[in-house]
């Protein structure tokens, strides 16, 4: 193999052996996460925890790329094992599986948009600077769509049966979502470059991601007084009683008030007055030093590294 070659095949396979032993230990880790302390706080750290083998497998990949090109004979003639050409066919294949799911959200949510804008009438909702619609749906739906162009899709019939308070309730929940970029958020978290991706707890995580997600957006919504409040609650119980009978849940990869989930917890949250009461999350000073420790670390033991690259090569079939 060329030098070329050889480098290609190390960053590639660097990445997947890294992500993969990340990616193992982070089920391990999310179970025993589980007890929060605040919904929005528990949001974010599932978000960081789902990127955390990304991440790893980058800094793994970036101080190998160094050390190999640092260190390796450009001469050098020497062949790689199968093992080793598997591992790194298996980057691009993350790479791939996360683009096709991209895309495959990407394709859900404009085959919705296509058929709500054809009936869809532009409103004006105060608190929101986005583009706003009406759309003749049968689902309830309430839901912002889109990541660079956000925007909000709401049903008449949750126009015409909330009241003012309520409807502004619903449309503070929703301001919640784009301040956070919940969409964007959601995307990382479906499609990141791992093995997550093949893993049945992926699919968990999600689900509780979600749920953190939209309790957080219930607080955020509590904080602007208890009338907001209650009234977010009773909302909710009267958008959960226009879903016609028999309806599927409602499944769009966007931020939506209510999918047909059940709401026992998100109410009770609500008329509970602690909820009000939880603190905005601060980004604490060691999930921004550990990744640059180990940055900092691998940059600091190529030798090392390199060493361990060549007994891949060596040793691996």
């Amino acid at each position: 193999m060329n030098f070329d070659t050889r480098f290609l095949v190390v960053a590639l396979a660097t990445y997947a052996i890294a992500t993969g032993i990340a990616s193992f230990g982070v089920p391990l880790i999310w179970r025993f996460r589980r007890p929060r302390s605040t919904s929005i706080t528990y949001a974010n750290d599932l978000l960081r925890l789902r990127l955390a083998p990304a991440a790893t497998g980058l800094i793994a990949s970036l101080c190998a790329i160094v050390a190999f090109n640092r260190f390796e004979p450009r001469s050098s003639g020497e062949t790689m094992g199968v093992l080793l050409v598997l591992s790194a066919c298996a980057s691009p294949l993350a790479f791939l599986v996360g683009s096709a799911r991209l895309t495959t959200a990407w394709w859900r949510t404009r085959c919705a948009m296509r058929s709500w804008m054809a009936h869809a009438t532009p409103i004006a909702l105060a608190g929101l600077d986005i583009p706003c619609f009406v759309v003749e749906a049968e689902f309830p739906i309430v839901a912002v769509v889109g990541i660079v162009r956000p925007r909000l899709m709401i049903a008449r019939a949750v126009l015409d049966h909330c009241s003012p308070e309520e409807l502004a309730a619903v449309l503070a929940h929703e301001r919640a979502h784009i301040a956070r970029h919940d969409n964007a958020r959601y995307a990382l978290f479906q499609a990141a470059p791992d093995p997550l991706l093949w893993s049945a707890s992926l699919r968990e995580m999600i689900a509780s991601w979600h749920d953190a997600t939209e309790e957080a957006a219930d607080d955020a919504t509590s904080r602007e007084g208890d009338a907001s409040r209650l009234n977010l609650a009773a909302a909710l119980v009267r958008v959960a009683r226009l879903v016609p009978a028999g309806a599927p849940r409602f499944d769009l990869p966007a931020s939506a008030l209510y999918r047909g989930e059940p709401l026992e917890r998100r109410v009770r949250r609500l008329l509970d007055d602690r909820s009000a009461l939880e603190a905005r999350p601060r980004l604490r000073a060691w999930q921004l030093a550990l990744p640059l420790a180990l940055l900092l670390i691998g940059l600091s033991s190529l030798g090392a590294i390199q060493r361990l690259v060549e007994a891949a090569v060596r040793f691996l079939p």
